[in-house]
């Protein structure tokens, strides 16, 4: 009797592990088809107003997988202090005029910008400028942060404050609170409002 109640514990633990594999399949699912629906291209002229973020008409585009210093901050090299900020902005609106410049969108943070990949070509530019030393990798650029690196470009030249680093000494601690990644239950109301967003600016709806 005892081992075949233990049978049927087990079997109810597996049948709600199931249940819960296939609800988060689901949510997963959910969350990839809202991404594919919510992708946009920005064809027009971009204004670098950073290193990583852009402004295309009223609508703001960051830079995904990438960091770059912030626009007032300073970087170390053997002349001295140098401003590695607007350099790396400098750098990004240089790329913005290259041929057939475009953003992909694939998202919205918790700022309400466009999270996006930009190319030029077939050029990925997110990836361009972590190779260009221009910014760090945040997810998906490592190979190209290790080439800048050994190569001493851009802000590998010296010694620097990781974006995120210098955010946090000049900001305080509520700029660390504003870095930490959303969990997965924010990105999916950013994603339906993404969603939204296309739905009432495309007029879909109509």
């Amino acid at each position: 009797m005892r081992r075949n109640r233990i049978t049927r514990q087990s079997r109810i633990s597996i049948w709600d592990i199931c249940k819960t594999l296939i609800f988060f399949g689901l949510i997963a699912a959910a969350i990839a088809w809202l991404d594919q629906k919510n992708a946009r291209t920005f064809t027009e002229r971009t204004q670098a107003i950073d290193g990583d973020t852009l402004v295309a008409g009223r609508e703001k585009l960051r830079l995904a997988g990438i960091d770059a210093p912030e626009i007032e901050q300073l970087c170390d090299s053997r002349a001295g202090k140098w401003p590695c900020g607007r350099r790396a902005r400098g750098a990004l609106r240089s790329l913005t005029k290259l041929p057939d410049f475009r953003c992909r969108t694939h998202g919205i943070d918790k700022y309400d910008r466009w999270l996006v990949t930009c190319f030029a070509g077939n050029q990925n530019i997110n990836e361009l400028l972590v190779e260009q030393g221009w910014a760090v990798d945040y997810g998906g650029y490592g190979t190209a942060e290790k080439q800048a690196r050994v190569a001493r470009k851009g802000i590998w030249r010296g010694a620097f404050d990781t974006p995120q680093e210098w955010r946090r000494l000049n900001k305080g601690d509520l700029a660390v609170s504003l870095d930490v990644n959303q969990n997965w239950i924010n990105s999916a109301t950013n994603r339906v409002r993404g969603l939204w967003h296309t739905i009432t600016t495309d007029g879909i709806s109509e």
